[in-house]
């Protein structure tokens, strides 16, 4: 839910509750964010994948060099395991390599690596290069800087909002309770085409 909904929303009861409402609200938005293993609303993100110095094998990250994509850009081709982005993604902005003992290298869209933005999940893929291949033996880590989440700053979809909206009641019907469910399969319903499909997590 957006700010001004959730103003909007809070403006509609007694002025002495609106602190609490709005709080309740920004809890309920976390929940539901954290359900869904997504952002309601598009932000920066900057993701970094690392790996500590006790784990710097040249086969530890061999897998993201193994031939299981192939994409031409131009008179360049990319070949890689693909890496899944953990949220929705509309647009990368930055992709830099980490290297023990040096300045961190930017990589180049195209030539050093691809992405996929039309999957769900999103996800991108490291190149073949040899520069590339020879940086990864004392890889450190990847930072990613890009656009995710769901939906455009200032919109929320209708179902996520109306269960955000239930479950801020809830919390505000129920304070201090315990042993009472909160965020029930009514909620869970509304949220169902926005949740990340993920294996090995918790359900």
């Amino acid at each position: 839910m957006s700010t001004s909904d959730l103003q909007a929303f809070v403006a509609c009861i007694d002025p002495a509750q609106q602190p609490l409402i709005a709080s309740l609200g920004q809890a309920a938005t976390n929940i539901i964010e954290g359900y869904l293993g997504d952002y309601v609303q598009q932000r920066s993100v900057r993701w970094i994948l690392s790996r500590g110095e006790n784990e710097k094998t040249q086969a530890f990250f061999a897998s993201w060099l193994s031939s299981r994509s192939f994409i031409s850009y131009g008179f360049n081709a990319v070949a890689g395991q693909w890496i899944d982005f953990p949220t929705a993604a509309q647009s990368v902005e930055n992709v830099t390599l980490g290297v023990w003992g040096m300045d961190d290298w930017p990589l180049v869209m195209g030539q050093d690596y691809a992405v996929d933005l039309m999957t769900n999940p999103a996800r991108m893929s490291i190149t073949y290069n040899l520069a590339v291949q020879d940086y990864f033996t004392n890889f450190s880590h990847l930072e990613v800087d890009y656009t995710g989440g769901i939906a455009p700053a200032g919109s929320c979809p209708q179902t996520i909002q109306l269960a955000i909206k239930i479950l801020t009641k809830n919390l505000f019907d129920n304070r201090g309770a315990s042993g009472t469910v909160l965020f029930d399969d009514a909620i869970k319903g509304l949220l169902v085409n926005y949740r990340r499909i993920g294996f090995g997590g918790a359900g």
